[in-house]
């Protein structure tokens, strides 16, 4: 995998949009010079289809089958998602196609097996096969895995669609919402068990969901859709729905839009939208207006601009409960502004020093109490470099443990896990290990070679504190 797409892939995943998603029409705004976003589109020499005239809208739908792919070559397939169940039959598995996902428990997941021969008994005539197998038998696109907090103990493994990789939990904590911010489907789940219980479409082709979250004096779902009406051209809606779909207006979202981001609390949204009043074509400049939105009455609580600032939207990251954005400035060494949400008022400024003859780039990869956690590849020829992890905080620049990948603070407390997403560490206020535990990952013990193979996405907590959600799935860049 080259060097290159591994930064990029990390940027995708890592910051998407943090918002929300649901059904109909609201407010919407051109971007006739938008740029296409590399998660925007899959071959970036097709354009998205031109949407249509009708006002962007989403429907619920009954959760789909999933795509799945083998990870051993022979399957058992059970009666029951229980290890003591009989076994039906025993499955040579495809190659390359894809398995159907049905349904998925903690340790077993429901499949369909599209013309397979039997290796067991006498009919070995090829036809579908249903059945439950486990999670060492066969892997999603995509799984959350869902993991308690205080003990490390595995709560729930999720199926999911391609590249999702965001979540957000409503109010009460009684659901929550899977999303992809460049596909037109999330997937909502009730989390006593995680289990997936219906998918949120946009009805347009050219719609995706650029944000979910759940907002208004009802929790009502809402989403911020993104209709690309050509390669260059792009306009932003914000949708509102209740459970019978009906719609509601409210405030507008500036136009020509970077991101929009929730706090992982689910109290504040930002609306980040280019200001034109700043000469963009200069780095130093370059302005963003920021709009802090109260999710609950979904009136804009203050707005402040930001200068010399980038306009990718991974330059953009928001702590636990939304007290302070961390932008990353567009020009000269790497520095981080952190801003006051409250006030507008720089709160502090954070500086890495890097070494200017190499060739380098970083992402901020997450915020754990006041701590960044910056990864920077160097590249040591074209297909290759080597990443290295770093804490920027009050404290200046401290190297992070060469086992920490990905941190998250949770109910006050911080947390990290390894590369290979097998080991879960419980940090102290320094960021060091204090303690660890290990990550249950069957289809890692079955087969090897997907240590290489699947990556973390994204590493984020319930805003109560009690899950650590890791998200895993294949290297794309490959």
């Amino acid at each position: 995998m080259r060097w290159k797409e591994v930064v990029f892939a990390v940027t995708i995943f890592t910051f998407g949009f943090t918002a929300g998603a649901s059904a109909s029409r609201l407010l919407s705004f051109p971007n006739r010079s938008a740029e296409i976003r590399i998660a925007d589109i899959n071959d970036a020499g097709s354009a998205p289809e031109i949407g249509d005239a009708l006002a962007p809208s989403i429907t619920f739908a009954s959760v789909p089958s999933l795509a799945g792919y083998k990870v051993t070559r022979i399957a058992a397939l059970r009666e029951r998602p229980d290890p003591n169940a009989p076994v039906i039959e025993r499955l040579r598995l495809p190659e390359y196609d894809p398995i159907e996902i049905l349904d998925a428990t903690r340790d077993f997941l429901r499949v369909r097996v599209p013309n397979q021969e039997s290796t067991t008994g006498e009919d070995t005539e090829a036809r579908d096969h249903i059945g439950w197998v486990t999670w060492g038998e066969v892997r999603p696109e995509v799984t959350a895995i869902v993991l308690d907090a205080q003990s490390g103990a595995l709560v729930a493994r999720v199926p999911l669609g391609s590249e999702v990789a965001s979540v957000a939990f409503s109010p009460n904590g009684s659901r929550a919402i899977f999303y992809n911010p460049s596909a037109r489907e999330a997937y909502e789940a009730r989390t006593g068990d995680y289990r997936l219980t219906r998918i949120l479409r946009t009805n347009a082709e050219a719609d995706t969901l650029a944000g979910v979250f759940y907002g208004g004096a009802d929790d009502s779902i809402h989403a911020v859709v993104t209709r690309w009406l050509s390669v260059s051209a792009s306009e932003s809606h914000l949708l509102d729905v209740d459970e019978t779909e009906a719609s509601r207006a409210h405030s507008a979202i500036s136009p020509r839009p970077v991101n929009y981001i929730v706090s992982r609390d689910g109290s504040l949204g930002f609306n980040l939208s280019r200001d034109e009043t700043g000469d963009h074509q200069v780095r130093d400049d370059r302005r963003v207006k920021v709009e802090v939105v109260d999710l609950r009455t979904m009136n804009v609580r203050n707005s402040f601009t930001l200068h010399g600032v980038g306009f990718e939207s991974h330059s953009f990251v928001i702590n636990q409960d939304g007290s302070e954005l961390y932008a990353e400035l567009a020009n000269g060494p790497y520095e981080v502004l952190a801003v006051d949400t409250r006030t507008g008022a720089q709160s502090r400024e954070l500086s890495m020093t890097r070494n200017p003859d190499a060739n380098e780039w970083s992402v901020m990869t997450s915020v754990a109490g006041d701590s960044l956690l910056i990864s920077v590849w160097t590249a040591d020829g074209e297909d290759h470099a080597t990443v290295r992890r770093v804490w920027l905080n009050n404290d200046g620049q401290v190297a992070a443990d060469r086992r920490i990948a990905h941190a998250i603070e949770a109910g006050g407390a911080r947390y990290a896990v390894n590369e290979a997403g097998t080991r879960l560490f419980r940090l102290d206020e320094n960021n060091r290990i204090r303690s660890e535990s290990s990550i249950d990952r069957p289809e890692l013990r079955a087969r090897r070679m997907f240590l290489d193979e699947l990556v973390i996405y994204r590493l984020t907590a319930s805003p109560d504190g009690r899950h650590i959600i890791m998200f895993v799935g294949m290297d794309n860049g490959c």
